[in-house]
């Protein structure tokens, strides 16, 4: 078209960033909980995530019923207050799900109970993630209840009983690793929109009153306090702490260790260790065996605190088991171990 009109998806691009119902196609608690999404689902699955064509909708809640049903629900609740909805797409869920506990999810397209669960843990961590977030920019605590997901059945009730007014409904298309993309859905109520309008306010309040204090580049004496550069009117006196010179100690102080033999540690053997999928772990049962990564007769590890201190084997001493040391870890592996 001519150079001054705008062709459609101009128009349409355009639109999409007009206000709608109090939010944006950037509102700051949807885009939060969508890096989220991105890097702890990523990092979960050990698979490539990505959230893409992130757009509002303009759709009541009557309207989302049949387009939700049978989706995965993951509902966040958050206090002081803000509750977040996230709908995905079950198949992708599912197969994910099975990745994750190491199972074939070729033929995998609905979620069972322990999917769930696993979609359960992995959402826990990016609400923590969202509070987390939420709390640096209120600078007061924010937390979340443990996430219950829920395939939905379309129970016009469940979005009722979640949202009292109108939610900012968002949709998107959500990318897993090599499984097929599926939708995902986003609904915040008012509330989760403005612990985030709260926290920037605040933190441009506490921008706008700092005052930067100018320190002289040469290194004052101990007992010289350095001048500071004016204050503005109302402004805290900010000062560097001195402290005084540092006396000679007498070295036979540190020979005395005496005021540390009360002090408790824990004393562990470990026989061996080992590694296993969630899947394993979920088909134990008793008189499953598992294998540990240690020789038959190799010495076990004597640990303190967590820290290796020796090797031992393992003795019987009145019917009691115990550990004899056959050899102590030398001062330089004791030093590494710490670091």
């Amino acid at each position: 078209m001519g150079e001054n009109f705008l062709s459609q998806a101009e128009l349409d691009a355009l639109l999409r960033q007009v206000p709608s119902a109090g939010g944006t196609v950037t509102d700051k608690g949807t885009q939060k909980v969508v890096d989220k999404i991105q890097e702890v689902l990523g990092e979960f699955s050990n698979l490539s995530t990505t959230v893409t064509n992130l757009h509002p909708e303009e759709k009541t809640q009557t309207q989302l019923v049949p387009i939700l049903s049978g989706m995965v629900l993951v509902p966040l609740h958050f206090t002081p207050k803000g509750i977040c909805l996230i709908a995905l797409d079950e198949e992708l869920a599912a197969k994910v799900a099975a990745k994750v506990m190491g199972q074939d999810s070729t033929n995998i397209t609905t979620l069972d109970e322990v999917g769930l669960s696993v979609v359960g843990e992995a959402f826990s961590q990016i609400a923590g993630g969202v509070a987390t977030a939420a709390a640096s920019g209120l600078r007061s605590a924010v937390t979340f209840d443990p996430p219950e997901p829920q395939v939905f059945e379309g129970e016009a009730e469940l979005l009722d009983q979640l949202f009292q007014t109108e939610p900012l409904i968002f949709q998107s298309e959500l990318s897993i690793g090599e499984f097929e993309p599926g939708e995902m859905w986003i609904l915040v109520d008012s509330a989760f929109s403005a612990l985030w309008t709260e926290g920037t306010r605040e933190t441009a309040a506490t921008s706008s009153a700092a005052t930067t204090v100018a320190f002289p580049t040469s290194r004052p004496g101990p007992t010289v306090a350095p001048q500071s550069a004016p204050l503005a009117s109302g402004a805290p006196d900010v000062k560097r702490a001195v402290f005084s010179p540092l006396e000679p100690m007498d070295p036979g102080q540190f020979q005395n260790i005496n005021i540390l033999l009360d002090v408790p540690l824990e004393v562990t053997v470990e026989l061996g260790r080992t590694k296993m999928q969630i899947k394993e772990i979920l088909e134990l049962g008793k008189g499953s065996l598992i294998e540990l990564a240690k020789l038959a007769g190799e010495p076990v590890d004597i640990v303190v605190n967590g820290k290796l201190l020796a090797k031992g084997e393992v003795v019987v001493i009145d019917e009691n088991f115990g550990v004899k040391i056959v050899d102590i870890v030398s001062p330089v592996e004791r030093v590494n171990s710490l670091q």
